[in-house]
């Protein structure tokens, strides 16, 4: 069992999300914000990538084990949603959780960083210090603000630095 995202009453396991009286208040008969959007932009580098929404090469990754673990991770570390936060409006439950700098901009850059090796092309979207958990509405104002972006965007890598490590002793 775990909670539903809306009314936070237990669910199955295998129900995505919400139950179905939270799921049919919030969406009516269409799911979803309708604002992901495909927009090809130049990187940095030169390179054409998707900066909202997910292309085909980075949506199995929102799938699998690790991100699911990730998105844990953050719903933890945040507790509610971190915008709301900031801006002072009583927290909102975590609804999303976004990638601060674009997923496919993060990719590139940790990958061209050459921090994680060859092993692992996708790090970028799976560093902790680039994820934040939103409500929708913070979401859906944060990908307009996304979609309207101009000039370079923060090195992902740069924040990776400034995080604290966990030192080891043995």
């Amino acid at each position: 069992m775990r909670l539903c995202g809306g009314c936070q009453t237990k669910i199955p396991d295998d129900q995505k999300g919400m139950c179905a009286v939270c799921e049919q208040d919030r969406y009516g008969t269409q799911r979803g914000d309708g604002i992901k959007s495909n927009v090809a932009v130049q990187s940095d580098a030169g390179k054409t990538h998707t900066q909202a929404g997910y292309d085909a090469e980075i949506e199995p990754l929102r799938k699998i084990k690790r991100w699911h673990d990730r998105r844990a991770q953050v719903i933890k570390r945040d507790g509610s949603c971190v915008r709301c936060k900031a801006e002072g409006r009583p927290p909102a439950p975590i609804e999303i959780v976004d990638h601060v700098i674009p997923a496919q901009i993060a990719i590139e850059q940790a990958w061209e960083s050459k921090r994680f090796g060859p092993i692992d092309k996708y790090a970028g979207y799976y560093l902790l210090c680039n994820l934040a958990g939103l409500c929708r509405s913070c979401h859906a104002v944060k990908t307009l603000e996304d979609l309207s972006h101009s000039g370079p965007w923060p090195n992902v890598m740069d924040v990776y630095d400034a995080q604290p490590k966990k030192k080891w002793s043995f």
